[in-house]
């Protein structure tokens, strides 16, 4: 055995070093969406969609918000052309009857109004959201898209944690792309 073979103590002690000071972390378990030992993997798969989703949108990492029922992951997007059209949305994972997976949309009244009265278009050929619905938990005219429940289903079902971010990368790229038009 070599000193920098995979398994030395030199080789193990620099990536401990690593982890602590880049603050890596790496999942490799799938998320159980009815366990709290989920929400650190949940938020940290967010925020990884968010810094690495190649969409002609803006996205820049915002808050973790953490609730009762919930935990989101908050960021800015805007249009890349189109500096003046920022909006707020959030990745959620809700803990109500059955845990359910969404993406928010808040923060522009003007931009939510236009996908409200476009909402069969946006949901045409979705495959992974239904139709968005308003709710006020962050303001009365917050919009929401719930990972459908065919891929909630896959998502839970997933045998390994690529799985399940495929889904949710997949799920928040779908979602973001069909509402950029309306930025």
């Amino acid at each position: 055995m070599t000193a920098f073979s995979d398994n030395s103590d030199i080789t193990r002690g620099y990536l401990t070093y690593l982890k602590s000071v880049c603050y890596i972390i790496k999942f490799d378990k799938t998320m159980n969406l009815e366990g709290l030992t989920t929400i650190p993997c949940f938020i940290e798969t967010a925020k990884k969609i968010i810094n690495s989703l190649d969409s002609d949108l803006e996205l820049c990492e915002y808050k973790t918000y953490c609730y009762p029922t919930s935990v989101q992951q908050g960021f800015f997007f805007n249009h890349k052309d189109n500096k003046g059209s920022n909006c707020f949305g959030a990745i959620g994972l809700w803990f109500n009857d059955k845990p359910v997976i969404t993406l928010g949309i808040s923060n522009n009244t003007e931009i939510i109004a236009k996908i409200n009265q476009n909402k069969s278009m946006i949901t045409r050929d979705a495959e992974c959201f239904e139709e968005p619905y308003t709710e006020g938990y962050w303001k009365a005219d917050d919009l929401w898209f719930e990972l459908n429940e065919n891929k909630t289903k896959q998502f839970q079902n997933a045998k390994t944690y690529e799985e399940q971010y495929h889904i949710l990368y997949e799920f928040v790229k779908e979602t973001l792309l069909k509402v950029s038009i309306f930025l």
